[in-house]
């Protein structure tokens, strides 16, 4: 069953600016060189925190450099590449906060023919250790905050030689914090001295190379010696540390670029590597070559994210926060630099995001739905707190600007100039200039869209994308008929989606329309890094369809409405399907409960959950004496507290459609803990890793299964009991009978 497909002839898309448009015969500098000689003289990058993003160079106001300027620093990068023997096909990984030397190092890549590969600044140490590995790279951009994290692991970095810091650095800093990363990893076994290492445990060690330490090594027992020779000189053995600090002021370098651009010619070669968020694993990295680069914004940007000129005629501008290590934003950028966009970058902080909207005043942003419903809520807080008359005028205009999209459906311009007076506060937050709003990762709710689209001025929409597809996939245009909340959209431009058959799944593709999503297109990744770089394990199947591991619903308007991860659903032991996304999903949309994850086994009879519970709102419908009890670890509490969360959690699951055996079971009950913020349970893009979370909470599921089963025992006595009784009551009502009838006769 094929997926429709966008028609970019109607009234919902921008005309079409051919121009603007990638060349996919090209390759990624020879797209790039054409554009800034383009817009060399418009503004390219503007930056408040330095141009590396140093959260203590902040200062009030955005300094900006034009795409002429750029050109001087990418040709400054290239230098330093060459200096270091940097040659065609080398890895490089990037591993910062956004910034503009992020993506001009990214660029200067591209001009060398060499492969960059951008790594989460929020992963931790091991995974680090496993993407540099993973395509055995030589170099290193780093910026100074997590250059200790580097050097202190560069004794397991079998392949590495080139750390290039992006700006100037504390040595004895880069040296304590270094040596708390080695001691981190001395504790894990013994450092071994021999001529490879840069780092060995003190006194005598090599006698006790066979033996397991059961004292775990201090720092005072490490011997530190190699590594503060490197901070401090920059090379020791095959290993050099360089810091790079832009030169301002430098004539710009076009006939320079245009040479290096002129020998790029292969858009088949790889481009880039992009890691994937590692929700089961080890993060996969994903091949893009020069085309897959160009299609991310190529097909889902066509005629849909803004061109050069916005539609007040100026040049269109956006704000980077989310990690550029993310297909989305990576493909994003790269896009705006073809168009000619400026690209402010915010001063590093979640916490001056607000500032940095300010300050900037985007035309157009890119989100996630953490970020726009932590907006929608903090309004809608303030409305509850405002007068009678406020809210009627509030909730009034609401309606008839809702009602105006709702008739209008697939404008281009959704304004109401007098209605949208009541609403300028809530668009002058968002720095009082956006027309274009993108929420990808994951769906909106139906509040926090509707809120956007009325409230913001701009155009929403929602977007669909992979990694392997180079972001590109299906969207939603603003106005645009939704079937679901999770309504995925039709298939971006050049882009084919089909649904298949699932044969796992308990759905039938003829009778429920519900299947596998396949993705065909020059989006399609050439496939995964292998066990060596060079070996590619391949993705697709023999005619180039992609299957995503998404199980969707084709609607009747040939849209698809997302349903959930096919590997998120368990069958129960008596052949139950649960869908584990769909009961957390269930259970977050009441209030008390802000995080839940839900787990299920194949030989069990029903699901169990491990909740986080707002205090505040449990404090509300229980009582504040009853959760004092409860934090201070009265037992009659506990049990009170976890038997009032269990039937708000039945009732949440109920309510959402869903059949009895869906219900948990048995909860484990914490208060205002906060797992997103933790790197093992959660992904950079906000996605929950379930199998981590559970293996560090096998105890505490060992005791809900305990319970469960307790419980079934239970009811199964219970049960007994009733049917000896009712087997006891027939009996007497035998015997009254019978003696009855001979009393008659």
């Amino acid at each position: 069953m094929d997926v429709k497909t966008h028609d970019l002839k109607s009234k919902s898309h921008l005309k079409l600016e051919i121009d603007q448009e990638p060349d996919y015969s090209k390759t990624v500098p020879q797209n790039l060189i054409k554009a800034f000689e383009k817009y060399k003289q418009v503004p390219f990058m503007a930056y408040r925190a330095g141009m590396s993003t140093n959260v203590k160079q902040i200062v009030d106001d955005y300094t900006k450099i034009t795409y002429g300027q750029g050109t001087a620093y990418i040709k400054q990068i290239i230098d330093l590449l060459y200096k270091l023997d940097f040659n065609k096909g080398d890895r490089a990984v990037i591993y910062a906060k956004n910034s503009p030397l992020w993506l001009l190092t990214d660029v200067a890549i591209q001009f060398c023919q060499g492969v960059s590969a951008p790594i989460y600044d929020t992963l931790g140490l091991d995974n680090i250790k496993h993407c540099i590995n993973k395509i055995e790279a030589k170099y290193v951009f780093v910026s100074s905050e997590y250059l200790p994290n580097i050097v202190g692991s560069l004794e397991e970095l079998k392949t590495l030689q080139h750390v290039i810091c992006f700006d100037g650095f504390e040595a004895q800093k880069v040296k304590q914090e270094t040596h708390k990363v080695i001691a981190q990893f001395a504790n894990f076994g013994v450092l071994i001295d021999d001529s490879a290492s840069l780092y060995s445990l003190d006194k005598d060690v090599k006698k006790e190379l066979n033996i397991e330490i059961v004292d775990q090594p201090s720092e005072s027992q490490i011997d530190f010696k190699n590594v503060d020779m490197l901070i401090d000189s920059g090379k020791l053995k095959q290993f050099t540390l360089t810091s790079y600090q832009p030169q301002n002021d430098q004539p710009e370098e076009f006939d320079y670029l245009n040479i290096l651009a002129a020998q790029s010619t292969n858009p088949k070669e790889v481009s880039t590597i992009i890691f994937t968020s590692g929700t089961s694993s080890y993060p996969k990295a994903v091949i893009l070559n020069h085309e897959n680069v160009l299609a991310g914004l190529g097909c889902l940007g066509r005629q849909f994210v803004p061109y050069h000129l916005n539609q007040k005629g100026v040049q269109s501008s956006t704000l980077s926060y989310l990690p550029l290590a993310h297909i989305f934003q990576h493909c994003l950028e790269f896009g705006a630099m073809q168009r000619g966009h400026l690209i402010y970058y915010s001063s590093g902080s979640i916490k001056n995001l607000t500032a940095d909207l300010q300050l900037s005043k985007p035309s157009y942003l890119l989100g996630v739905p953490r970020v726009y419903n932590k907006i929608y809520q903090s309004v809608m807080a303030k409305m509850s707190k405002s007068s009678v008359v406020k809210r009627a005028i509030f909730n009034a205009a609401f309606w008839c600007k809702k009602t105006f999209l709702k008739m209008k459906n697939g404008i281009l311009d959704p304004h109401m100039p007098l209605i949208d007076l009541i609403f300028k506060p809530i668009s002058q937050a968002m720095g009082g200039n956006v027309e274009f709003i993108v929420s990808g990762s994951s769906a909106l709710t139906t509040e926090t869209r509707q809120f956007l689209e009325v409230c913001s001025g701009a155009r929403v929409t929602t977007g669909y994308g992979l990694s392997e597809c180079s972001s590109a996939g299906a969207y939603n245009f603003c106005g645009q008929k939704m079937n679901h909340q999770n309504q995925l959209g039709f298939m971006s431009y050049d882009t084919f989606g089909r649904v298949k058959n699932c044969p796992d799944c308990e759905f039938d593709i003829e009778r429920d329309h519900v299947g596998e999503l396949q993705v065909k297109g020059i989006c399609v990744t050439q496939g995964y890094v292998g066990s060596k770089w060079g070996d590619v394990v391949k993705i697709t199947d023999s005619d180039g369809w992609y299957s995503t591991g998404d199980l969707v619903q084709l609607n009747k308007d040939g849209s698809v409405t997302f349903i959930r991860r096919i590997s998120q659903v368990v069958k129960l032991q008596h052949g139950e399907f649960v869908d584990l996304e769909l009961i957390e999903n269930a259970l977050e949309s009441d209030p008390l409960i802000t995080t839940a994850f839900v787990h299920a086994e194949a030989d069990k009879s029903a699901p169990v959950a491990l909740v986080s519970v707002d205090s505040s709102v449990l404090k509300l419908r229980v009582g504040e004496q009853l959760v004092q009890q409860f934090m201070n670890g009265d037992k009659e509490a506990l049990q009170k507290v976890k038997d009032f969360v269990q039937k708000a959690g039945d009732t949440s699951v109920r309510l959402k459609g869903l059949k009895g055996f869906n219900v948990p079971k048995a909860y484990e009950v914490y208060l205002d803990v906060d797992w997103t913020v933790n790197q093992e349970y959660y992904t950079s893009t906000s996605k929950k890793k379930h199998q981590n979370f559970i293996n560090a909470h096998l105890k505490q599921i060992k005791g809900l299964w305990e319970e469960v089963m307790k419980g079934e025992q239970k009811m199964a006595g219970n049960e007994q009991e009733q049917k000896g009784s009712k087997k006891y009551i027939v009996a007497i009502g035998v015997a009254i009978a019978m003696v009855a009838y001979f009393l008659v006769k």
